[in-house]
């Protein structure tokens, strides 16, 4: 290996880390606590009878989450919020994104409880109203994601 490749070696390297870790700094094996309103989600995953699987289930949901808040903040930080403008194109990123997620498949067929609970709590935060975003609202969407993300990452921390 040349030193040029080894010194993109270390670049790619340094690269690859420095993606896993940014954002909201959280590492994979680190449970955010969910705010005191965040939702219960055990009774909802426990409708499965394979808790392997429903332990897997949540934790992708709250890392989904996790992510759309982390993707609404970078385009706000990076972007000026060209790609969010309204609450109608953050439900279809998140559509977009659950749609990738579940790859044919849907969460909430096989949890019935999941849509109403965690719409419960969306409702809370911001509302069942579609507007323009401005700064504060664009941070309630961020703090709704985040919320019902540490409620289902600790619930599959407890399964």
């Amino acid at each position: 290996m040349t030193d040029q490749q080894k010194i993109i070696a270390v670049i790619c390297g340094g690269a690859l880390f420095w993606y896993a870790m940014r954002g909201d700094g959280r590492r994979r094996d680190e449970v955010p606590m969910p705010p005191q309103d965040a939702p219960s989600f055990s009774e909802v995953f426990a409708s499965n009878p394979d808790s392997e699987e429903a332990k897997r289930h949540a934790q992708r949901l709250g890392d989904m989450c996790w992510e759309i808040a982390n993707k609404i903040e970078y385009d706000a930080k990076k972007n000026g919020g060209s790609r969010f403008k309204s609450d109608d194109q953050i439900q279809d990123f998140r559509v977009q994104v659950r749609d990738y997620l579940e790859e044919g498949g849907s969460y909430g067929e096989l949890y019935p409880k999941l849509g109403p609970t965690m719409q419960t709590f969306f409702d809370a935060r911001v509302g069942d109203r579609t507007e323009d975003l401005t700064d504060k609202r664009r941070q309630d969407w961020v703090s709704a994601f985040r919320g019902v993300g540490a409620a289902l990452l600790n619930t599959s921390e407890g399964m």
